[in-house]
């Protein structure tokens, strides 16, 4: 999911990381530690709020004295002085998402901010009582919706050359359990938002839900290698080619061009 290869536990980068590396941008990791879908060579940051304030400015100065001619630390000190009061002062109001997405939409429309956010949103690996309209999945879409919203407003002009990309490690099963749930299945949606769509449309075939279009005879079957919409969202963005981010993000993969389906 992470890291866009084949075989598990075998790579330390991610494929987000290899493939901003590649176009040289700068990323802004909202989550704790940084991900693994966000590491390379490239000097990203990652920020997540902490319920205790940051340590004062005369703090920061004898840390600076002490580890004097310390390149790690004086970098990591320097990264913690440019954040704004928002991302270092404590207190539980700065966790929600919608706090956390209008942080990161104001770094990234400054000049010379961070071209890429990532978010970590937990609790959608529910099994009961996971409802429709309302219920336990239902929630959690809602507080994918507010990070969007927060996005969209707090970006202002910029949400129009933006585009935001789900990424999940599982589907559901398509027949629900005994627990008014479903467990984890194979095939699932990737979801996109953002000012460069052009329209609201869903992309893929539908396989439909016989059992025979199954697979493994209980699970949606996969459509759509997602590492070529990841390759192609890159490229778009990143104003590279497809071939090339197929190369230098996943290991030279032979992945259609989605670019076109998505962009046009």
């Amino acid at each position: 999911m992470e890291t866009g290869g084949l075989t598990p536990y075998n790579d330390y980068t991610g494929w987000l990381g290899r493939g901003m590396e590649a176009a040289g941008m700068k990323a802004l990791s909202i989550s704790l530690p940084m991900p693994l879908l966000l590491r390379g060579n490239v000097d990203n940051d990652n920020f997540y709020p902490s319920k205790r304030p940051m340590p004062s400015a005369d703090v920061m100065a004898l840390l600076a004295q002490s580890y004097h001619g310390e390149d790690g630390l004086m970098g990591a000190m320097a990264k913690v002085r440019a954040r704004p009061v928002s991302m270092t002062t404590g207190g539980g109001d700065h966790t929600d998402i919608e706090s956390l997405a209008k942080t990161a939409a104001k770094q990234i429309r400054q000049d010379g901010g961070p071209s890429v956010a990532v978010f970590d949103l937990g609790g959608f690996d529910t099994h009961s009582f996971q409802g429709g309209d309302n219920g336990q999945h239902a929630d959690e879409l809602k507080k994918y919706d507010s990070a969007i919203g927060a996005l969209k407003r707090y970006l202002g002009p910029a949400y129009g050359d933006t585009i935001i990309v789900t990424l999940t490690e599982f589907g559901r099963t398509v027949a629900q359990n005994g627990g008014s749930g479903t467990e984890h299945g194979y095939g699932t949606a990737l979801l996109l938002a953002g000012g460069l769509l052009p329209s609201s449309r869903i992309l893929g075939d539908w396989p439909g839900l016989k059992k025979e279009a199954l697979y493994e005879g209980r699970d949606l079957a996969a459509t759509i290698d997602v590492r070529a919409a990841y390759a192609s969202v890159m490229g778009h963005v990143f104003d590279r080619d497809h071939q090339s981010m197929c190369r230098d993000a996943f290991y030279g993969a032979n992945l259609p061009n989605l670019t076109k389906a998505i962009f046009g």
